[in-house]
């Protein structure tokens, strides 16, 4: 902890809470990770990666901030954000906003 401290000239204290809050990141935030993960070592890898600040945009937000503050725990997403992200990120919207189903369509696997 101290040495990550140090390397991000960061408090102790803002570390701990930092890693308590990705440990206990919300499973909306780690299924958009996994869908962006996806998208950008697919087909996306060769035109460019797909940034949180292109995919909050493409999804119709005016800065990246929100999404930000979804994944890093700070807020939970709205059902509607969600759908927003599961369509840009070509995804199961039931999938996106409750974890149920596939990920993927069974063509896309």
């Amino acid at each position: 902890m101290q040495e990550a401290s140090e390397r991000n000239d960061r408090s102790i204290n803002f570390e701990i809470v930092t890693r308590l809050r990705k440990s206990f990141l919300q499973e909306e935030a780690r299924r958009i990770q996994w869908a962006l993960d996806h998208i950008n070592h697919g087909e996306r890898a060769r035109t460019g990666l797909m940034t949180l600040s292109m995919l909050a945009e493409q999804a119709g937000e005016t800065s990246p901030a929100r999404l930000e503050t979804i994944m890093n725990g700070f807020e939970r997403p709205t059902f509607k954000f969600l759908e927003a992200l599961s369509v840009v990120l070509n995804v199961n919207s039931e999938w996106m906003k409750h974890g149920n189903g596939s990920p993927l369509s069974s063509a896309e696997r």
